[in-house]
């Protein structure tokens, strides 16, 4: 069997249209999948920006926690300081009470 020349290219475009038609048909059903996959995209990017979001709630309100433990203690030591000056207003005594005070307060700037 002899093929002419015009025979071998209708058969070399034949086969090209055939791959031209294969690689569009196979770049349509990967824009398809990635059209449906895009919802499924942006959950994730959502997804890991609440993740982040919630992480640095998190540390905040850790941070918010610690901070109103330490001003509890502040509050206590500096009412305790109050009323032992109070005191020795009044009576000119509770000299004891104000040193406690005096120690209590330096423990706690030691301590922070």
């Amino acid at each position: 069997m002899t093929f002419t020349i015009f025979q071998l290219l209708q058969l070399f475009l034949t086969a090209c249209a055939a791959l031209v038609t294969i690689a569009g048909a196979v770049a349509i059903i990967i824009k398809v999948v990635q059209y449906f996959k895009k919802p499924n995209d942006l959950r994730d990017e959502d997804l890991k920006l609440h993740a982040q979001l919630l992480d640095n709630d998190n540390k905040r309100i850790k941070d918010l926690e610690e901070w109103r433990k330490h001003k509890d203690e502040y509050d206590r030591i500096m009412l305790h300081a109050t009323r032992a000056i109070l005191r020795h207003s009044i009576d000119g005594n509770q000299v004891e009470a104000l040193e406690e005070s005096d120690k209590e307060i330096n423990v706690y700037l030691e301590n922070r």
